[in-house]
């Protein structure tokens, strides 16, 4: 019966050198045979390194669309705050007044979504403890719609489609939007 295996060696030399052996019995003797394969080992080493390397790139690309889109998103957000407060300042220029709550109801909701979402990068980047509760899934998932098509890129077309009647799942939000927004 062969027996195989694999020794790393001292070279004399200093170095480590590795061998392939081989173990065969044969007329009452065990014959050995062996193979440096020292650089099939130093192949492998280089080959691992780099995928090691390409996934950290992967990761590192991944992160900048994440923020490239938060930083839209946010944007966005920036955008229907100050929007309504340029309106309330011509309608209060022109003494308009009969709708200027409307203004300011939007442009507060805009503020809550930004406070909202800057809240949510905190939580992640300091790992805070979890604060399950009951949560609408469907309606998180909704309400991360358009981060979600932004941090996809424009290459991808995302579909929601959800059963009806779900039940609420037990969760941190603002993790469960984050994890969302990562696997995205």
């Amino acid at each position: 019966q062969k027996c195989h295996g694999e020794l790393r060696l001292c070279h004399q030399g200093g170095g480590a050198r590795w061998v392939s052996w081989t173990a065969s019995p044969a007329d009452g003797f065990i014959h050995f045979v062996g193979r440096d394969v020292t650089e099939d080992h130093a192949r492998d080493e280089a080959l691992r390194e780099a995928e090691e390397q390409l996934r950290q790139g992967q990761k590192m690309e991944a992160m900048g669309q994440l923020t490239g889109g938060i930083a839209h998103d946010l944007n966005n957000m920036l955008q229907g705050i100050v929007l309504p407060f340029q309106i309330i300042r011509q309608r209060i220029a022109q003494g308009r007044h009969e709708d200027i709550g409307k203004y300011i109801d939007a442009g507060l909701a805009a503020a809550r979504r930004a406070a909202s979402l800057t809240q949510r990068l905190l939580a992640f980047s300091r790992r805070q403890p979890l604060d399950s509760r009951a949560v609408d899934v469907v309606a998180s998932l909704h309400g991360l719609e358009s981060l979600i098509k932004t941090t996809c890129g424009e290459n991808i077309v995302l579909e929601m489609e959800f059963a009806p009647g779900l039940w609420l799942a037990l969760t941190d939000a603002h993790q469960f939007d984050n994890a969302v927004l990562n696997l995205a």
